[in-house]
């Protein structure tokens, strides 16, 4: 097989794997709808997802809403409060979305977003652990309330410089907000710069403890970056021998390879937020990254099965 073979059928599988990769598909929401009892206890995280299986199966069709409309945060939340149990007639300006998703059902939509979700605080007033929300990640920047309440937001409003699209969403919530043995309601406000996409689109949506909240995402992020810094004593290695040996050109090829698949995989993980960069210097470094990425992996395998220069492939 000559290096031509080689190189298109890795192109082809490159081009393969990321047109699977962007593939998207959307499920079905199941009707009527219910208002989702939560009951939170000792270090339960409870799931706020739409339609998400809890221990009762009465409560496993519940689902976040939506409007492009314009409203008031009072008037909203009064509404959304003596609506009962039943919750599956909203009003005509509210439609069912399937949270984390795409609230867009068409290829472009208005900028602005209100997402509302209801759901029961089944639990008592001796309940002395701070909770916390988390909502995944919102395309492109948020304002969130609970009972009318704001508790938390991100990014700049009306900017046309992405915000915190990648971002987790998590919000303490302050003490005497929270209504117990009552119906709550969550009202998200998102703004995006994208045409096609906005409001929580991944991750998850859920309720508990903030220290479980906070120690289940730091836990997570800091053992991707200790997997990154394992990475980066491979890459150490080969660019070791590469000083050691300036002929071997394969050991200086894969370590620029694996920095750079390092720099990559830095830059998608939660910790930059922790650093203070900002998003558009990130994702700048992040795709400068990935550009040179293919090119130092085509390098190494070409110097590594040491394959001739030719009139096609001049490098």
């Amino acid at each position: 097989m000559n290096s031509n073979s080689i190189f298109i059928r890795a192109a082809w599988i490159l081009v393969f794997t990321a047109a699977v990769g962007t593939v998207k598909l959307r499920g079905q929401e199941a009707e009527p709808y219910h208002v989702q009892t939560v009951t939170v206890s000792g270090s339960r995280i409870v799931n706020l997802d739409s339609s998400a299986v809890n221990d009762r199966a009465d409560q496993q069709n519940h689902t976040w809403w939506f409007t492009f409309k314009k409203l008031t945060v009072s008037s909203a939340t009064a509404e959304a409060l003596k609506g009962g149990t039943s919750i599956d007639k909203p009003g005509l300006d509210w439609q069912a979305a399937l949270i984390p998703g795409n609230v867009y059902k068409t290829k472009e939509g208005p900028d602005t977003v209100w997402l509302k979700k209801v759901f029961y605080l089944d639990s008592d007033r001796d309940h002395k652990a701070a909770l916390s929300l988390h909502l995944g990640r919102i395309t492109d920047r948020d304002i969130v309330y609970l009972n009318g309440q704001e508790i938390g937001r991100t990014g700049q409003w009306d900017t046309k410089i992405p915000q915190a699209y990648d971002k987790d969403r998590i919000y303490d919530i302050p003490e005497g907000i929270l209504r117990y043995k009552a119906d709550n309601v969550i009202l998200i406000h998102a703004q995006t710069i994208f045409k096609s996409e906005i409001g929580p689109v991944t991750g998850v949506t859920e309720i508990g403890p903030s220290s479980r909240i906070w120690a289940k995402h730091y836990n997570r992020n800091y053992i991707e970056v200790l997997f990154l810094m394992l990475y980066a004593a491979v890459a150490g290695y080969f660019l070791f021998l590469f000083i050691r040996q300036l002929k071997s050109k394969e050991n200086l090829f894969f370590g620029v390879f694996t920095m750079l698949l390092i720099i990559y995989q830095f830059c998608r993980t939660q910790i930059k937020y922790e650093l203070g960069f900002d998003l558009l210097t990130m994702k700048r470094a992040e795709y400068f990254a990935l550009f040179f990425f293919f090119f130092s992996f085509y390098f190494f395998l070409r110097s590594f099965f040491g394959l001739p220069v030719n009139k096609i492939i001049l490098f």
